[in-house]
């Protein structure tokens, strides 16, 4: 795994608790890696592709957890699941 050398401590335990969790939702584990352009790709999402977001992008969709976990909630009923 590619970690960030500017990353702090802070950061760094944030991100592996996150991905621990991740793994304890899904059953499976998930994996992140830095691309060539230095993007962040997260792996094991049972997706074909992974999903890859710039720091902006990620820092932006982590302070947005909340919310989002309020959408599932709010729009269950219209939400599709794989099977």
């Amino acid at each position: 795994m590619n970690i960030n050398q500017n990353e702090t401590p802070d950061q760094r335990r944030i991100r592996e608790l996150e991905a621990q969790l991740a793994q304890n939702q899904n059953g499976g584990p998930v994996r992140f890696q830095v691309g060539k352009s230095g993007g962040l790709s997260m792996y094991g999402l049972g997706q074909r592709f992974p999903i890859t977001l710039y720091v902006e992008g990620w820092e932006i969709l982590l302070a947005h957890v909340d919310e989002i976990r309020a959408a599932l909630v709010a729009y269950d009923r219209e939400l599709k699941r794989k099977a």
